[in-house]
């Protein structure tokens, strides 16, 4: 269904083979006998954090911000097919980052930095209807805190500088999930995947909370690299209500990641120390 969507003919294809997704969407690679290379996401009611309609909120969002030169992939074609969302979209070659992966260069650092400030600035009149990100923090921050220390820390520390917050200010396009996963570098080019978590609000949301990611997956010091090289970009720094409190945001969203991970494999010591270390730097006002 989604080939014949897209123009193309189903008895094409020549290898259909799982590739690496996210959380909430299946993904498959497709070769076709062209050589063509696809990408087919699919998400219905039974994958982790899918909620309903986001494949073809995200898909119109890549188109929007492919529109403005900003490097995702092509959407081909969007569809439900048995109750599953999907969308067929362009493989793009590059190798992602992951825990304990090599760390980005200078130059790499800089492309995106430079990447980001055009996401942060984008037009958002073409963009679906997308949600705010200080609303779903607010309902976030409203439940109970995740049960380590760790959690418990960065839910105190959000909840007592959030009222320094202004909603108003600084609203824009955020990708929502910069981490080294959903960047495919090949060579110094890189293209940004997974916009399902894209909303509308704060830059330093998604700089802090990519830094955090960063040290996650490198190790500490690189996300200081990337705010460095964000800031640098931009002409921008943030205030010291927003760093207090988007550092404390970056710690509750993944405070849940070392229990998600093998206990005492590599990955979870370093996500542990990482978030130890984050939550340890966070302030009360």
């Amino acid at each position: 269904a989604a080939l014949s969507a897209a123009g193309l003919e189903p008895d094409q294809r020549v290898e259909v083979v799982p590739a690496e997704g996210g959380l909430s969407a299946t993904v498959h690679r497709i070769r076709l006998a062209d050589r063509t290379e696809l990408a087919l996401r699919q998400a219905g009611a039974g994958d982790f954090l899918h909620e309903p309609g986001a494949i073809d909120r995200e898909a119109n969002v890549m188109r929007a911000v492919a529109a403005q030169a900003i490097p995702v992939p092509d959407v081909l074609a969007t569809g439900v097919t048995a109750g599953t969302e999907w969308a067929l979209q362009q493989w793009v070659p590059g190798e992602p980052g992951a825990m304990n992966s090599a760390p980005l260069s200078a130059a790499q650092f800089e492309t995106l930095a430079h990447v980001l400030v055009q996401i942060h600035a984008a037009g958002t009149s073409d963009l679906p209807q997308m949600p705010m990100r200080l609303a779903r923090l607010d309902e976030a921050i409203g439940d109970a805190p995740p049960p380590n220390e760790h959690g418990l820390r960065a839910h105190q520390v959000a909840s007592a500088w959030r009222c320094h917050i202004d909603d108003g200010a600084d609203t824009g396009l955020l990708h929502g999930d910069i981490w080294p996963g959903n960047l495919l570098w090949d060579g110094g080019d890189v293209t940004v995947i997974d916009w399902e978590g894209a909303s509308i609000g704060s830059r330093w949301s998604d700089v802090r909370s990519a830094a955090l990611e960063f040290d996650l997956c490198h190790g500490t010091g690189e996300g200081a690299r990337l705010i460095a090289a964000y800031e640098s970009a931009s002409g921008l720094a943030p205030s010291e209500p927003e760093v207090a409190f988007w550092d404390a945001v970056a710690v509750l969203r993944l405070a849940y990641l070392p229990d998600a991970l093998e206990p005492g494999s590599p990955d979870a010591t370093q996500a542990t120390r990482a978030l130890e270390q984050a939550a340890a730097r966070l302030t009360l006002p």
